[in-house]
């Protein structure tokens, strides 16, 4: 099951549904095994604040019954915690049953402390209502995440007849947190800018390089590393040009934690969002997971540290409320140059599992160089698409071919390509990878590309040649279909391309 999100908020407890307006509301309707497989369900709204959980219950029930010999053979409610969500077979401090009848009656099991429970249960004349605050063992932040559950007893014909949960239907939650759901405590950052740094839309595109153009669109920072006239020399080409390949943020900070929300609408491939710490990755998301507005917290010591975020390459990625400690030390990272990765699929990422993992984030990172890749997957040499940034690069890295096999007029096109970054680019460092070897093109087809290219390169003796056939070996496994390496190919390839730029 997937983790529910639960706003942030605060209320008085005053057993009505006025405050949970912006509460996620959840069903209670999961039988428990070992009762009827019928009966009343319910629904339960949440929100929490650094102190407590809220929970807002309701049962639709014609004839209430209280008068059973135990608690737990009435109609009522019982909420589980696992505040830690260790989700164990041994239950610990912040591990707690609380159970609060239709009349008010509140019982206790596990770990939980009658101290910790606020609740006001209602008859109404549709059933009942439970409002109630569990307060936590210790003070949660956004981006906690615990375990949770909540079930509605039916009290019928004189017993307890059903039994319907949110996600354990075990009967076992009583004695074992293993089964119980996950929550991750959620909402609007700015609700606590008096404890945290929050970056504004502005900021972070302020603060993000590897793009055009930027704007805000629905809540985000949003990211074009190419411009309105590439893209309609692209002419669309099926909206590629979208995918943030490249785009990253990079930082120094002594903040413990760094928070942001994540999201992604694009999705193509293999991606992620990537957290360097120092050099090293500290944490990488799978893109496809977030379909929807996602918390994330990266946890530090309080020491400076060099923070980089990579930007999803396969896809198109979205990230808003950065988050810092207040008076944390921040510094935006200043790069030793600036170069352009100019190419196709291989060049944009494709075929690495995580998007700091392709060779261009790869040269880049270990050349300390500020990024703006504007590769396309499946495009070919077309000197029209070429253009001067507005900040000018110091390096521009070119690498295709492959695709252009079997394209009218190859020789040509690849002519006026150099001769178009001639011009605009002839006072600067200049590399041109030649086609590398793959298990669906012959031989001949890469030499025959690649000679092609040589020779219109040669024309420029500052244009360098890093042989692509001689990159990688000549083996599948550096692949991951055949035609992109994997990331050992990547890691392969840069290594030789850092190595010809050192030079």
């Amino acid at each position: 099951m997937s983790i529910l999100r639960v706003p942030y908020g605060k209320k008085t407890i005053d057993g009505t549904k006025k405050g949970y307006e912006k509460a996620n509301e959840i069903e209670i309707a999961k039988f428990v095994k070992a009762f009827e497989a019928f009966g009343n369900t319910a629904k339960a709204s949440l929100m929490w604040d650094e102190e407590g959980l809220y929970i807002f219950a309701e049962c639709e029930k014609e004839n209430v019954s209280v008068d059973g010999a135990q608690p737990w053979d009435n109609d009522s409610f019982e909420i589980f915690i696992n505040e830690d969500n260790s989700k164990s077979a041994q239950t610990k401090d912040g591990d707690g049953q609380y159970r609060v009848g239709a009349d008010g009656e509140i019982s206790l099991g596990l770990k939980a402390k009658e101290e910790n429970i606020t609740a006001i249960a209602k008859m109404t004349e549709d059933g009942y209502t439970v409002d109630a605050y569990i307060k936590f063992e210790t003070k949660k932040e956004i981006g906690h995440v615990m375990g949770f559950d909540i079930l509605v007893n039916d009290r019928r014909d004189g017993a307890r007849r059903s039994v319907a949960a949110w996600v354990d239907n075990s009967v076992n939650g009583w004695l074992t947190t293993e089964n119980y759901g996950t929550i991750m405590l959620s909402g609007d950052m700015s609700l606590m800018q008096e404890k945290l740094r929050v970056f504004s839309n502005q900021e972070i595109i302020d603060l993000a390089t590897g793009y055009v153009k930027a704007y805000e669109k629905n809540g985000f920072p949003v990211f074009e590393r190419v411009t309105p006239r590439q893209v309609e020399v692209l002419n669309g080409y099926n909206g590629l040009w979208q995918r943030t390949s490249g785009v990253s943020l990079n930082f120094h900070t002594n903040s413990k934690f760094v928070a942001m929300e994540l999201f992604n609408d694009y999705e193509s491939g293999d991606t992620s969002f990537d957290f360097y710490v120092d050099g090293v990755m500290a944490k990488s998301i799978n893109a496809v997971t977030l379909d929807e507005v996602t918390f994330f917290k990266l946890n530090l010591d309080g020491e400076m540290h060099n923070v980089q975020i990579y930007y999803s390459n396969q896809s198109r990625g979205f990230l808003r409320n950065l988050a810092i400690e207040k008076d944390a030390v921040f510094e935006k990272h200043q790069y030793k140059k600036k170069i352009l990765f100019l190419g196709d699929s291989i060049t944009e990422g494709a075929g690495a599992t995580t998007s700091s993992m392709c060779y261009a984030n790869i040269v880049a990172r270990e050349m300390d160089y500020e990024v703006l890749n504007q590769a396309i997957s499946g495009y070919g040499h077309d000197a029209n698409y070429i253009e001067m940034p507005e900040v000018a690069p110091d390096v521009i890295l070119l690498a295709m071919g492959i695709n252009d096999q079997g394209r009218e007029n190859f020789e040509e096109k690849v002519r006026e390509y150099h001769e178009k970054l001639d011009k605009l680019f002839g006072d600067k460092e200049i590399y041109i990878i030649t086609p590398r070897w793959t298990s669906v093109h012959t031989d001949e087809q890469v030499l025959t590309a690649k000679a092609k290219i040589i020779k219109s390169a040669s024309r420029f003796d500052y244009m360098q040649i890093i042989e692509g056939d001689k990159t990688l070996p000549h083996d599948v496994k550096y692949f991951a279909d055949g035609v992109h390496p994997n990331n050992f190919g990547y890691h392969i390839e840069a290594v030789r391309v850092i190595s010809t730029m050192k030079k």
